[in-house]
């Protein structure tokens, strides 16, 4: 699968400092796949302490995803055992598209849906690849091309060519496919902005324990919407079945994210509800817990504010429901909301709302304004230690339709937003790192970031041009990066709020440039996968 460069010099491993905290970075040797791009989607420490890392790759353009590479390797990142998964269906089984991999009783669980053409039947299994890589396949659920015509409007075949464009999902975050409500479309006769259109969606997700996941699809027809949910154990066996139903003639029900329990026996399920019998345009946030016995329904109430989405988190016995809020409209944001339930019955324990501190205006805009801020995108909610991060992205994409573009879609991941916030709910501070990249037919792989917290610190990674533009009033601005000289940032802001940055590896350092923002966490190590056309290498950043 790989050929192993001869002639190198060894490992390299060195170490610097940033804010008094010890940085220790560490490379594997170079070495070579069948196929140009792999992306990391999945690691794990093993009981052995070795580590799993699970990457996906692709044969062609046309296919959104033809494999994994599946390897161990020892604390060294030396290579102990690899297998590959291709893969492969008979042409009557048409658009597997995987839904997410994960790790648990020492198995890669990889699950996908697809067509089956001779039993006219969507199938959802398991390939499950164990600590031996040996595979075996596992049915997880059927329904029927009948069944799935009288739930709406759940169309595979779009998705699966959808995921071409996109990386496979996180199997942590239970995000559904709902959190931008518009794009904009640039023309010879000015912008628009249109609103985003909400179809079928499938997510899945597992809870932290690694002993339950959970599969809901989410449907649409013009008489109805509900969603299926299924939820099984750690070897795959269900738990429980539950088919939800809402009428569409009384409520929009827009799902937003969900969790598993920690026991691995319920389901918590945010949605945002929009009443379609009052005029005026009216809605409110759904907490659910769904178990095999019985399901609860917490309304949450956000006053006169705008919310575009919440985030559903758990952190020891309370739930946590944040996100931005705005006092003019959906589109702006003005600061933070917090809503903290109690896991038992769903109580509510806190509610606060909190504006963007005069520091976060000053880092965006170097002075003091009334100037909207957009486009948010939560991207991680961390916890430690009773304290919270919160970390966003300014992200949305536009098409152009001039005549010589070809109606084609650029999407711009911009400023990145960071914020402290006590569990209940207090602000401690915001700060707002200011970046400019985008891209429209190049590789993605050098674009947004990697996050992570320790000791109350957060640490953002990020490729950046080696040019950082000064603004006004001791600003910077990172900006876009030629893939082939991705400089690697580290990014820092202490427990007090206090913003570092530094240079961690340049080009001169590297045979390859790293990709942070696929990035994946172990402990306290972010592992990086670099590449240069089939030449690939992997990072180890210790913390």
């Amino acid at each position: 699968m790989k050929n192993f460069f001869v002639i190198f010099f060894g490992l390299l491993s060195f170490s610097l400092f940033a804010q008094n905290v010890p940085i220790k970075t560490h490379k594997s040797t170079l070495f070579e796949d069948d196929f140009k791009k792999s992306i990391l989607v999945l690691g794990e420490k093993t009981q052995e302490n070795e580590i799993i890392l699970v990457r996906s790759y692709k044969a062609s353009a046309i296919s959104p995803l033809n494999g994994f590479y599946i390897e161990k390797y020892d604390a060294n990142l030396k290579l102990v055992k690899e297998f590959e998964l291709k893969m492969k269906h008979p042409l009557s089984e048409k658009n597997n598209l995987v839904l997410g991999v994960f790790y648990a009783n020492k198995k890669v669980n990889i699950i996908e849906i697809y067509f089956d053409l001779k039993e006219k039947t969507y199938i959802c299994r398991n390939n499950i690849v164990d600590d031996n890589f040996n595979l075996t396949t596992k049915e997880l659920f059927r329904i029927t091309k009948e069944k799935m015509k009288e739930l709406g409007s759940f169309n595979l075949q779009q998705k699966f060519f959808e995921a071409g464009n996109k990386n496979l999902p996180d199997v942590n975050s239970g995000n559904f496919n709902t959190s931008t409500d518009r794009f904009l479309s640039f023309s010879l006769f000015g912008n628009s902005t249109k609103p985003r259109v909400y179809s079928s969606d499938i997510s899945i997700v597992i809870n932290e324990n690694r002993t339950s996941y959970s599969i809901i699809l989410d449907y649409k027809n013009a008489e109805q919407e509900g969603f299926l949910l299924y939820l099984f154990n750690a070897e795959s066996e269900q738990l429980f079945f539950k088919e939800e139903l809402i009428q569409s003639k009384e409520k929009n029900y827009i799902l937003q994210n969900f969790q598993v329990s920690e026991d691995g026996k319920s389901v918590y399920i945010l949605a945002k509800n929009y009443n379609n019998k009052v005029k005026k345009l009216k809605y409110s946030f759904e907490l659910s817990q769904i178990s095999a016995s019985e399901t609860k329904i917490k309304t949450i109430e956000i006053e006169d504010k705008f919310i575009k989405s919440l985030k559903l988190n758990f952190y020891n016995n309370s739930i946590y429901c944040i996100g931005f809020y705005s006092e003019k409209s959906y589109e702006d944001n003005d600061g933070l909301c917090f809503f903290k339930f109690n896991k038992a019955n769903l109580e509510s324990e806190k509610v606060k709302f909190s504006k963007f501190t005069n520091q976060f205006i000053q880092d965006k805009f170097g002075k003091e304004t009334d100037k909207d801020i957009k486009d948010l995108k939560i991207k991680t909610i961390l916890f430690e230690n009773d304290a919270i991060i919160l970390n966003a992205e300014e992200e949305y994409e536009y098409t152009n339709n001039s005549p010589n573009s070809n109606g084609a879609v650029t999407y711009v991941f911009n400023d990145i937003v960071s914020v402290k916030l006590n569990t209940d709910g207090d602000l401690i501070w915001s700060r707002n790192i200011n970046k400019k990249q985008s891209y429209t037919y190049s590789d993605d792989s050098y674009i947004s970031y990697f996050s992570t917290i320790k000791n109350g610190s957060s640490y953002v990674f990020i490729n950046a041009s080696e040019k950082i533009k000064e603004l006004k009033n001791e600003r910077v601005e990172f900006k876009d990066v030629n893939p082939n000289k991705a400089n690697l940032y580290l990014l820092t802001i202490d427990s007090s709020g206090n913003f570092t940055y530094q240079l961690l590896l340049n080009e001169d350092q590297i045979e390859v440039p790293f990709s942070v923002s696929k990035g994946i966490l172990i402990d306290n190590s972010c592992y990086f996968m670099g590449r240069k056309g089939k030449k690939k290498q992997l990072l180890k950043v210790t913390l």
